[in-house]
């Protein structure tokens, strides 16, 4: 993820640029409100008319500020999307096939699906959040110590201090549930697809299991969903809860320093401004602590799929095979299992594998082709009379139900004009 935020540094920058002018608009705001209150009866109706026109230009300045800075948070999504999908494909095409074949396409194609968007909804955003808040939470902090009073400063900041730390708590628990969602939607969308792939065996008599099998998927799935959304909703009260106290806590100040005589009247207004501007985003670093919490697993189930070795572009070769040498292989695919089996295939000769179906004979020549690995022993081809191991670029295994590019008859014999 690291890389990723540090490719999109740019982008982030203006982001945060626009954030902080629409922060200081905000500070701008509660201080004209103290000034009416303050000095009403000094300024006249001309002081009046100036005041006005402080405030709409404040106002515009506020909107367009906003705006810019909302532009630039979907792009930062838009990179996020774009740079996360290259690397995870780059990643799961490299892959050799007997790895990538430990998994079903339908989990893979869940990541690209459900795990990057809940990466950009409950990781990356919130990251951002956090950063935009303690910016703009800073910025108003420094305005209670110059325009208000440095002790309701103090207080604010420490009852925030402590209300950071309660989300902490529950974070784990939050995490292991929304984890458990994502993997039922994994195992959901891995029963969708071999129930529709298996479409030509429904009809009358089958319908009924087919669906129950369906039905019973689509209700685990949910009910994790709505576990995880239970408890995150108790981290939501939690949070709010965390709120109240430093709302109580500029309440208690203020009083007392109203009693004290130590707070014009247009202070303490222009105080609950304030609070309320260091309660927002005090409010979204809660929430999205609790979310960061709740993705760590997903993000390090994608960090270590992007960590993968990337294959290196290089013009096809096409090596002058005289032979294949089989020697001491072992191999097993559930049950079938194959032992210290050797033989040699030379160039020119035709050759026939013969036996009853599911007997092996496709499986032996995916074990040719490097599409399994093997438990001892080499497959290795001889080329000018030296042997080379053989590797997956160097052979390809066309079954009986080979997939198809959707697009045109050219790309798929070139693989998209490779030869």
């Amino acid at each position: 993820m690291k890389k990723i935020i540090y490719q999109l540094r740019s982008v982030i920058a203006i982001q945060l640029i626009f954030h902080i002018l629409y922060s200081f608009t905000n500070v701008a705001l509660p201080e004209l409100n103290k000034y009416l209150f303050d000095h009403i009866f000094q300024m006249g109706w001309t002081g009046l008319v100036w005041l006005l026109l402080a405030y709409a230009l404040t106002i515009i300045a506020n909107s367009v500020f906003q705006y810019i800075s909302q532009v630039y948070e979907w792009k930062v999504s838009q990179g996020f999307y774009v740079t996360a999908k290259k690397g995870l494909a780059n990643s799961l095409l490299s892959q050799p096939l007997a790895k990538f074949s430990e998994k079903n396409v339908s989990a893979y194609l869940s990541i690209f699906d459900n795990d990057l968007e809940t990466i950009e909804e409950s990781y990356l955003s919130p990251l951002m959040d956090i950063i935009r808040s303690s910016l703009s939470m800073v910025i108003y902090a420094v305005s209670l110590f110059l325009f208000v009073h440095p002790l309701v400063a103090v207080g604010i900041i420490l009852s925030s201090a402590l209300a950071v730390f309660i989300p902490k708590w529950i974070s784990g628990p939050l995490s292991q549930r929304q984890r458990a969602f994502l993997q039922s939607l994994e195992r959901y969308f891995q029963v969708v697809t071999d129930l529709f792939s298996a479409k030509n065996r429904v009809n009358s008599e089958t319908f009924g299991s087919i669906s129950r099998v369906h039905h019973r998927s689509v209700e685990e799935s949910e009910q994790a969903r709505f576990r995880f959304g239970q408890f995150k909703t108790l981290a939501n009260v939690v949070n709010g809860f965390s709120m109240f106290l430093v709302q109580l806590t500029a309440f208690g100040l203020v009083g007392y320093l109203l009693l004290q005589k130590e707070l014009t009247i247009g202070a303490a207004i222009a105080t609950f401004s304030y609070v309320e501007n260091f309660i927002y985003p005090m409010k979204y670093i809660l929430l999205d602590v609790n979310s960061i919490h709740s993705t760590k697993e997903t993000v390090a189930n994608l960090e270590g799929y992007l960590a993968g070795q990337v294959l290196s572009e290089q013009v096809p070769s096409y090596p002058n095979v005289t032979a294949l040498e089989v020697r001491d292989v072992a191999y097993h695919v559930g049950e079938l299992a194959v032992a210290d089996f050797s033989y040699r295939f030379d160039k020119g000769k035709k050759y026939a594998i013969i036996g009853p179906s599911a007997s092996g004979k496709s499986t032996f020549l995916r074990v040719l082709a490097g599409e399994l690995a093997l438990d001892k022993g080499s497959v290795s081809y001889l080329e000018n009379d030296v042997l080379h191991e053989m590797e997956a670029a160097t052979a390809f295994y066309l079954s009986q139900f080979e997939n198809l590019y959707h697009t045109d008859f050219e790309s798929n014999v070139s693989v998209f004009w490779n030869l």
